[in-house]
């Protein structure tokens, strides 16, 4: 039998207008926690040729452990407490949104700061 699931999406109205304001935010996405990358999005980025791009992402993405995997965390940028993402341009914006796109974004950081509760 298959049923069908009906998903309910709850957001202030602001969220939907949200934008990234790089070295003026106040509360980073960038920064003390392990941005987790899912499969696709790791191979996509052993894929990029475009330096120096293409050196940080071999440097600082790093595959996860096999239960990390099991959680959909294929792969992960891991950031000490208070330490910036090493993805960060001087300007302190994404070299990764600033070469490839928004689109390039895994959705650790492009769906920041929105948070999804399953309830």
């Amino acid at each position: 039998m298959n049923q069908s699931k009906t998903v309910n999406l709850l957001a202030p109205s602001y969220m939907q207008g949200f934008q990234c304001v790089g070295s003026a935010c106040v509360e980073t996405c960038c920064s003390s926690w392990h941005i987790a990358i899912d499969e696709p999005t790791y191979r996509k980025y052993q894929t990029i040729r475009i330096e120096p791009l293409a050196s940080h992402l071999r440097q600082h993405v790093q595959l996860s452990s096999e239960a990390a995997k099991a959680q959909g965390a294929y792969a992960s940028i891991p950031l000490a407490l208070g330490e910036s993402c090493p993805m960060l341009d001087e300007q302190q914006l994404c070299s990764i949104q600033t070469t490839l796109g928004a689109d390039a974004l895994y959705s650790t950081c492009s769906d920041f700061p929105r948070i999804y509760v399953h309830d």
